[in-house]
């Protein structure tokens, strides 16, 4: 049997399309969303493997040792198409959709189910969505198309109404915390599964990840900088270009984070799992402080989006510009 199953949080995703599956019922479109960091890709990837086994028809899991199986197994099953985004392209093609068009027009080559597995479905362009609505308007027999989304509303609404959503949702604060405890083991501590968890505001693998990737140096690092800052010590356009060497989505995501982190302490009145806002207490206090930090939210946001675009964005001057309004912000 597959050694593969769902983290906890999976489980209620899985036992519907499992139960989808017994009585037939499963659709040939399916859209997996849900937040980063929750397992979306791995429950698509278990839906899969149990479609392309050929020996556990309406088994809850593959069974591993099946011809099937091991083909999946060795990454040369012929009947499983996976799309995702091509080196440096912020985009899935139109002609990358052409190969899936291809793909489930022919005969499964083992007689079996045919697999495709779009990730990330948002970042189709516009002519790669309308090709591939063709596929799912006219479905072919026995296959099974699986978009997997954090975002799903950057998709097209025709490509979402032609798909059932499984709607994966996070667990709650608790059962994340005893999960990343018991997974990870760098997480020695209440304080850091804290940190980590707001961080990736409850989403465990996420947590995970950032645990593995020294994410939190890097928090206390930026929480420094930006001290500094405030306090006019900062070399900023040198700063700026050490940002801009690095992971600038990470850094942003963490700039977003840190001001939640400053939100929270204010409207909460209580000490945060974060030795770094101590430094900033009197920057909570101020004055119109909620007003000024939701708007500096919207900076952050903006920019964050802009990352995300196709526009290919400046980002010496975009985090040279965040900069500033983060020091204007600060001094309020």
């Amino acid at each position: 049997m597959s050694s593969w199953r769902p983290y906890p949080w999976l489980q209620q995703s899985w036992e519907h399309l499992h139960s989808l599956r017994q009585q037939g019922k499963l659709p040939h479109g399916m859209l997996i969303s849900g937040d980063r960091g929750l397992g979306k890709a791995e429950l698509a990837q278990g839906l899969a493997s149990v479609l392309l086994c050929r020996e556990q028809e309406n088994a809850e899991f593959a069974c591993g040792q099946c011809k099937g199986c091991q083909l999946q197994q060795a990454g040369t099953h012929p009947d499983i198409m996976r799309i995702g985004l091509e080196e440096k392209s912020k985009q899935i093609k139109v002609d990358q959709v052409r190969k899936v068009v291809d793909f489930i027009n022919k005969t499964s080559q083992q007689d079996g189910n045919k697999v495709v597995v779009i990730e990330p479905a948002e970042a189709l362009n516009i002519n790669a969505a309308n090709a591939l609505l063709k596929c799912l308007e006219e479905p072919t027999k026995d296959s099974f198309l699986l978009l997997v989304s954090h975002a799903p509303g950057r998709l097209l609404p025709t490509i979402r109404s032609r798909c059932q959503v499984v709607a994966v949702s996070k667990p709650k604060h608790d059962e994340a915390k005893a999960w990343l405890q018991a997974h990870v083991a760098a997480v020695d501590s209440d304080q850091d599964a804290e940190k980590l968890l707001m961080l990736a505001q409850d989403n465990p693998l996420l947590a995970q990840q950032y645990s593995d990737d020294g994410i939190l140096t890097e928090f206390d690092d930026l929480a420094a900088q930006l001290y500094k800052l405030y306090l006019g010590q900062l070399a900023l356009v040198q700063y700026a270009e050490r940002v801009n060497k690095g992971d600038v989505p990470v850094w942003l995501n963490l700039s977003q984070q840190f001001l939640w982190t400053l939100i929270r302490s204010h409207m909460l009145k209580v000490a945060l799992p974060i030795a770094s806002v101590e430094s900033f207490q009197q920057v909570i206090e101020k004055d119109g402080f909620s007003k000024r930090a939701y708007q500096m939210l919207e900076e952050i946001q903006q920019a964050i989006a802009e990352m995300n675009s196709t526009s290919n964005p400046n980002t010496q001057l975009l985090i040279e510009s965040l900069l500033v309004r983060w020091q204007a912000f600060l001094r309020g």
